[in-house]
């Protein structure tokens, strides 16, 4: 069916705004976290050794709290208008997410982050994007509400070998930094063998020192220096 005209222009003056929209329920807490949260599984599984249970857990509480903070959140959007709800939002979690980063140290705290993260974000979610267009669209409310709940679907499909491509290519970093540096403990005037991949190199303590730090400085094609402290 032709879309009518009064449709056509609905569209031409709120494309901007059904763009926002199916973007920020593609990357909103909703969305994005759960679709992509089997992908760091594995990774929290190695670094921290808690089980894929207790990780789940993390998910399922993230979730509730989700659910639990939306009509909150609806009531919040009432009050306040949906650009400072969700610009609060959005500033919310990301920061939370940093300092969970930065801080993790144990599960209780993994899960706290979780249930405070859903709690602040719930608003950066196809709660407030769909009140946009629902205020906007009357003659094609209906199609332009389901381009914005491609979103979701847009998180599931791309989000996971995104993120995953992401964390592959920061452990290489990781991995590439540690084989350039090297560090012992020796006794003064003992001659060591340092060597990597691109350099090799002989070292003999000086007598001030007892440790050596060797950098394969491979990047910018320098020779390894040694330091001793």
């Amino acid at each position: 069916m032709a879309i009518e005209r009064g449709a056509t222009g609905e569209f031409r003056t709120g494309w901007t705004l059904l763009l926002a929209g199916m973007l920020g329920c593609c990357l909103g807490v909703s969305a994005l976290p759960i679709y992509t949260a089997g992908v760091f599984i594995p990774h929290l599984e190695k670094d921290f050794g808690w089980g894929r249970a207790e990780l789940s857990l993390a998910i399922l509480l993230f979730t509730l709290a989700l659910a639990v903070a939306s009509p909150v959140v609806g009531r919040v959007i009432d009050r306040f208008g949906v650009r400072r709800t969700v610009a609060v939002s959005i500033v919310g979690a990301s920061s939370l997410y940093v300092i969970l980063a930065f801080f993790l140290s144990g599960l209780a705290l993994f899960y706290a982050g979780h249930i405070l993260i859903a709690g602040v974000g719930a608003a950066a979610a196809p709660i407030a994007y769909t009140r946009v267009i629902t205020n906007h669209f009357a003659k094609a409310r209906g199609l332009a509400l389901g381009i914005t709940l491609l979103g979701p679907s847009l998180a599931a499909t791309i989000g996971p070998p995104l993120v995953s491509a992401a964390i592959a290519s920061a452990v290489s970093l990781r991995l590439t930094r540690t084989r350039q540096t090297a560090v012992w403990d020796v006794d003064p005037g003992t001659t060591i063998r340092a060597q990597s991949s691109v350099h090799s190199r002989v070292l003999t303590m000086p007598p001030s020192g007892i440790r050596a730090i060797w950098t394969a400085k491979s990047m910018s094609g320098q020779p390894p220096t040694a330091l001793s402290s």
